[in-house]
């Protein structure tokens, strides 16, 4: 790691992480239970795709963690999960980004209720 990237861990990740960060439950993948970390949450760059004629929608989000065990987790991995306001989210892709600070696509699959007047028949 280069020295540059020593200090930005050391004195800029603390100071970001309290200014923009939030509690996140991270979760390796097959593990019962997760660590509570703090993670900056992208949510301006958001993005929504509809599957399956609209039933389905993918969200996906950025984030940056710190990729050790004192801020975070030792080694982030696809597959993972990380999770806040209740919803789970997984670890589609990783790119190390400065040392030991990873930026994370995060992705969430779920389905959508349309519903119109008279979509459903009365029984």
């Amino acid at each position: 790691m280069t020295a540059f990237a020593t200090d930005f861990q050391a004195s800029a990740w603390p100071m970001l992480a309290d200014q923009f960060g939030r509690a996140v439950t991270y979760t390796v993948n097959g593990a019962k239970t997760g660590v509570s970390i703090t993670a900056i949450i992208h949510t301006s760059n958001l993005t929504i795709e509809h599957e399956d004629d609209g039933r389905i929608e993918i969200r996906r989000v950025p984030a940056t963690i710190v990729g050790n065990a004192t801020y975070g987790v030792a080694a982030p991995a696809v597959g993972d999960t990380v999770t806040w306001g209740g919803v789970t989210w997984f670890v589609e892709e990783i790119a190390e980004v400065a040392g030991q600070l990873f930026d994370l696509q995060l992705k969430h699959v779920g389905a959508v209720e349309k519903s119109y007047p008279t979509f459903r028949m009365k029984r």
